[in-house]
C-alpha cells in the first residue's frame, strides 16, 4: 500500500463488502507516522471476506495493485487443559 493510504481508507474501501470487525495497518517502527505497506481487515462473516477477496485481489488502491489473501488468527483463550482450541473467523489480509 502506498504511504497515502490510511486505516480509515481501508475501512471505507473494504466496508463496501460487508461489516468489518477490525481494520489495522501496522506502522513503521522508525517512521511511526508511516505504514509498513500492508494492512489487515477482519470481517464479521467469512462470506463477506470471500466477497472482498474475489473483488479486490489484483485491484488497485491509490494507483497500486494489491494482493489479497485470507488468513486465520488463532483465538486466544484460557483453557482448562482439555478440548479443542477455536479458530477465529477469517481475517482478510492484503499486501501491495
Amino acid at each position: 500500500l502506498s504511504r497515502n493510504v490510511t486505516k480509515e481508507h481501508l475501512a471505507e474501501i473494504f466496508g463496501v463488502y460487508g461489516a468489518l470487525k477490525n481494520c489495522d495497518m501496522p506502522m513503521d517502527r522508525q517512521h511511526t507516522h508511516l505504514g509498513r505497506g500492508y494492512g489487515y481487515v477482519e470481517f464479521e462473516s467469512a462470506e463477506d471476506a470471500d466477497k472482498a477477496l474475489k473483488h479486490m485481489d489484483g485491484g488497485q488502491i491509490d494507483g497500486q495493485e494489491i494482493t489479497c489473501e485470507l488468513t486465520y488468527q488463532p483465538r486466544t483463550s484460557i483453557s482448562n487443559g482439555g478440548g479443542r482450541r477455536g479458530v477465529s473467523p477469517p481475517r482478510y489480509a492484503f499486501y501491495s
